[in-house]
């Protein structure tokens, strides 16, 4: 404390001071715990933040303090555990903070939804008392604007350098784009909650604020001065969405002048592989200018109804009114429709079990209308069914099939959702199974006998990669066992295969053509919920390489989650990288060979390692013949001949259990 007064006292003209910036992320709660408890971790975190607020205040009575700043504004990690910390500090008498801030990384604004995660975190600080406190984002909005496979570069993305690069092109290529796309709506969701959230920064700034040696600017930097000159005297006034992906935020200026900014977030369409959806809204005359992102007018030319057709695009477009019509305008778009646009249905449905014979489904409403139904199943089986506008409804099902430790099993959920005007059909089946937990901690030597207790899996269904290709049990099969406790993971495959060989290559991210092992989590279960099918933030890629000869083996990470999301930050393992903490043995028997690996719960985050937590699971048999080219057959716990890697919606799901 004398040391933080000391240095506060010094610097008089620093008016905030923060209790830190990803604490948890760097020194996670069990460090804190000191191999207690997590509330134990969390009080002893409150006690060291009541001692600096203390110390600031003695160097400076004047100062604001912030908040330690979590690394993600998910709820199951930044919210909940920034929340924690907020409560234990509530309950050892600390004092009130001036500012809360948090990091809210994320793939793409809607992805996940930055709006809905802010409501959630305004709940959170009014449940301890933070209702009225200003909030900083001071990180955030990670979106570069070069895609360059070739130097493994991607916009959204923490690993390598990719935020670094400067300008490299005179020309605004797609990437540059959608990432002030990107940046622009993030902003717009801080202006919807200006009266709370003071400040918003990117945390890509490196690569986004910089200009060529022709002075061109990047688009990114256009966006920021639109959104100024149209709503930076503005005040949010209402979240109307009148068709799924679309977004419509009516601000009114300090003329009465309301101003609509309205955009479509669809995957497909950030993508640049759809066309944009075409809304019909009734404005009439009431209409004063139509401006694009980059604030260039557009024109407006309604029908002789006063209807105006235009594309809806990831960019948004911004509709100003004239002078008091404002009710008219919220009137307007709450009453437009879509007059065309492909693959957009009202509603997203996921189901995941709880319980070996119960599963609760979510249904996500992509519209501000609320919808109600009813939940019906070939079986007979109905529930209510009720989805807030622009929110999440969940029900309860009783599952077709009861899960089992010994068996991988379908859950058929093709499911009707019946509301008073129509008729929603969706598929929310998966596959999955139970995990048991053990207090064993398994030496890693690949011995069976210690797995005594532990069912078996088959992994039967077969991927050939060559026509002329058959698998025989003999020639190649393979289960595997897995069990869980709060440390981690434990897995266990034993496969039959009647010729190993493994071929060390000059780049081990090829090494996958060979005898090997995969295995995949998507930490959240959370992939089925997504409109593309491939990889999103939260899945892990993990490969086991034995030794050419036989003796050893080397967990090589292909990819991990965002390391914002899994809140490892900075102290992130690299991805295409060998990850040597986690163990993995191998050894050769006399019909095949034995894998036996452990995954720290670490390298899991954010799946949480307790009774109860789903998450998607897949394991890949790679076999490889002597004298081949590439691998030949694979055996897998996706459907038969489906592939798991960049396919997390396929994976089963693992219920951990007792």
């Amino acid at each position: 404390k004398k040391t933080v007064t000391d240095i506060v006292r010094k610097h008089p003209w620093i008016s905030g001071w923060t209790l830190g910036n990803e604490t948890l992320s760097s020194n996670p709660i069990s460090v804190w715990a000191a191999g207690g408890s997590r509330k134990r971790g969390f009080e002893n975190l409150a006690k060291f933040h009541k001692a600096l607020c203390e110390a600031i205040k003695a160097g400076n009575p004047k100062a604001n303090i912030h908040s330690d700043e979590p690394s993600n504004m998910s709820p199951e990690r930044g919210i909940k555990d920034l929340g924690e910390e907020l409560a234990a500090l509530n309950r050892i008498g600390g004092p009130k903070l001036d500012y809360v801030g948090i990091h809210p990384y994320r793939a793409t604004p809607e992805s996940p939804d930055l709006d809905a995660d802010t409501k959630t975190f305004l709940e959170m600080l009014k449940k301890n008392g933070y209702d009225n406190t200003p909030i900083s984002w001071s990180e955030g909005m990670h979106y570069a604007p070069y895609n360059i496979p070739q130097w493994n570069i991607r916009s959204a993305c923490w690993v390598n350098d990719t935020w670094t690069y400067g300008a490299l092109s005179y020309d605004m290529g797609w990437t540059e784009k959608i990432s002030a796309a990107w940046r622009a709506r993030s902003w717009l969701v801080a202006l919807k909650y200006q009266d709370r959230v003071k400040a918003f920064m990117s945390g890509a700034q490196l690569n986004n604020f910089e200009i060529d040696v022709e002075l061109t600017p990047f688009a990114t930097q256009k966006i920021s001065n639109t959104l100024s000159n149209l709503l930076g005297d503005a005040y949010f006034k209402d979240d109307i969405r009148f068709a799924p992906y679309v977004r419509c935020y009516i601000f009114e200026d300090e003329k009465k002048r309301p101003v609509a900014a309205v955009w479509c977030y669809h995957p497909q369409l950030d993508a640049g592989k759809m066309a944009a959806p075409v809304a019909a809204v009734k404005l009439g005359d009431k209409v004063e200018g139509v401006f694009d992102l980059m604030q260039a007018e557009c024109v407006y030319k309604p029908d002789s109804k006063g209807v105006f057709e235009f594309p809806v695009t990831s960019f948004p477009v911004f509709f100003r009114g004239k002078p008091g019509t404002l009710n008219d305008f919220v009137k307007a778009f709450g009453d437009a429709s879509m007059v065309s646009g492909d693959g957009i249905a009202p509603v997203a449905i996921i189901a995941n079990p709880v319980s070996p014979s119960k599963a609760v489904l979510k249904a996500r409403n992509f519209l501000s209308r609320p919808l109600s139904g009813e939940i019906r199943m070939p079986n007979g089986v109905s529930a209510k069914l009720n989805v807030p506008g622009s929110g999440i409804g969940q029900t309860g099902l009783k599952m077709p099939v009861e899960l089992c430790y010994d068996k991988l099993l379908p859950e058929n959920l093709q499911l009707d959702l019946v509301t008073a005007k129509s008729t929603f059909a969706w598929d929310a089946g998966f596959s999955g199974m139970l995990c048991k937990k053990t207090d064993k901690t398994f030496k890693l030597d690949c011995d069976l006998s210690q797995w005594k207790g532990i069912p078996a899996i088959n992994i039967t269904n077969p991927i050939y990669r060559d026509k002329t290709t058959k698998i025989t049990p003999k020639d190649f099969s393979a289960w595997f066992k897995v069990a869980w406790n709060p440390k981690g993971l434990n897995i266990l495959v034993k496969v039959t295969d009647d010729n190993f060989f493994h071929e060390k290559m000059k780049k081990d991210v090829n090494r996958w053509n060979n005898d090997c092992l995969q295995i995949y989590v998507d930490s959240q279960a959370e992939a089925r919920w997504r409109q593309q099918k491939n990889y999103g933030d939260s899945e892990y890629d993990y490969i086991i390489y034995p030794a050419p000869d036989g003796t050893s083996s080397m967990t090589f990470r292909f990819r991990q989650p965002d390391p914002q999301l899994s809140g490892l930050a900075t102290t992130a393992p690299q991805n295409n990288a060998p990850a040597p903490e986690i163990p993995s043995v191998f050894k050769k028997t006399s019909d095949g060979y034995i894998y036996q690996v452990f995954i720290p719960a670490k390298y899991l985050l954010p799946a949480r390692m307790e009774k109860g937590y789903v998450f998607g699971f897949a394991l890949v048999v790679n076999d490889r013949e002597r004298g081949d080219a590439k691998r030949k057959s694979s055996l897998v716990t996706t459907p038969p001949g489906v592939e798991a890697y960049n396919n997390p919606k396929q994976w089963p799901v693992l219920l951990l259990w007792d």
